[in-house]
């Protein structure tokens, strides 16, 4: 009886279902609130995810510019991309990094490439 009470743990084991992680669908349209050295601007941020995984989308920030949203990659939850900022005399190129949890998002915007601090962001999914 023990053997069998055994093997049907190990056969109730082996055939069990395996809970697979989902991974966070960051597709969707955000309103960002980035704090620059206490001057607060609201931009947009629209993601969209391809068959392949890959993401594409764009950084608004009205009345100044658009920039398509560049290298954008997801590590242990927390994403980054990059934006080209042309605006007035400005010509660089900036890195964003945070996470989004339910519908709302959050990090920090540097300078690139020195990573000097430009701002912190917070806001939610449109």
């Amino acid at each position: 009886m023990t053997i069998r009470l055994l093997f049907t743990f190990i056969t109730l084991q082996f055939f069990a279902p395996v809970a697979v992680a989902t991974p966070i669908n960051y597709s969707g349209h955000y309103e960002l609130h980035l704090d620059v050295g206490g001057r607060v601007f609201i931009d947009e941020l629209i993601l969209k995810k391809d068959h392949l995984g890959s993401y594409s989308g764009k950084y608004i920030v009205p009345g100044s510019f658009e920039s398509e949203v560049l290298d954008f990659k997801v590590k242990d939850g927390q994403f980054e991309f990059k934006i080209h900022v042309i605006e007035q005399s400005a010509n660089y190129f900036s890195l964003f990094k945070g996470s989004i949890e339910e519908k709302e998002i959050e990090g920090k915007a540097y300078v690139l490439p020195s990573m000097e601090l430009l701002g912190v962001f917070e806001g939610v999914s449109l």
